[in-house]
């Protein structure tokens, strides 16, 4: 690829040095990001770390490979963080920095997963709700539960699916459109 094209940071779309707007609204010229596209290599690192890079955009769309990459990512650290904390009898508190420090970053790239199957971000609501909701205050604690693992299997449907073909309200097809593998440099 030619080195005189820009990386958007927002949607990872290339344009020419002359463009000062990408299609997704991002202004180049204001942050003076420009990167050169030569010797990028596509890692599985650098899919699990792309939506901490990206973690409070919550415009455009992801595709599935970043958004199952960086859930994979969790998980394991998860299971890590867990091993690691009953081994130092942390008690749980590793897992819960995990959970703290994943939280935006997780929304964030779920968000832009649910528009690229052309569906509002407003869908992770179906799996946040029930949460808020103490077992010992309700008497309906056993259809909350019930609700939050629906929830979360209706949005592990939708993310699973493929992409709106084309462009859509939310941006350009990140699958079709001349985009760039993630960059960890």
């Amino acid at each position: 690829m030619a080195s005189n094209t820009k990386l958007c940071p927002v949607c990872g779309l290339l344009d020419s040095d002359s463009a000062l707007l990408c299609d997704c609204g991002h202004e180049f010229k204001a942050h003076g990001l420009k990167k050169s596209l030569d010797n990028q290599s596509e890692t599985i690192l650098s899919w699990c770390l792309l939506p901490y890079q990206k973690w409070f955009v919550f415009k455009g769309r992801s595709r599935r490979k970043e958004y199952w990459m960086y859930f994979l990512f969790v998980c394991i650290c998860s299971m890590l963080a867990g091993f690691m904390g009953g081994l130092l009898l942390l008690g749980g508190l590793l897992v819960r920095f995990l959970v703290f420090v994943n939280f935006v970053p997780g929304l964030s790239v779920q968000v832009r997963r649910l528009h690229d199957t052309n569906r509002s971000g407003w869908w992770v609501v179906i799996q946040l709700i029930p949460g808020l909701f103490r077992q010992d205050i309700f008497w309906f604690d056993i259809s909350m539960y019930y609700l939050f693992y629906s929830g979360m299997a209706i949005l592990a449907i939708f993310c699973a699916q493929d992409s709106h073909p084309g462009k859509n309200k939310y941006g350009p097809n990140p699958k079709t459109a001349n985009t760039v593998s993630p960059d960890t440099t």
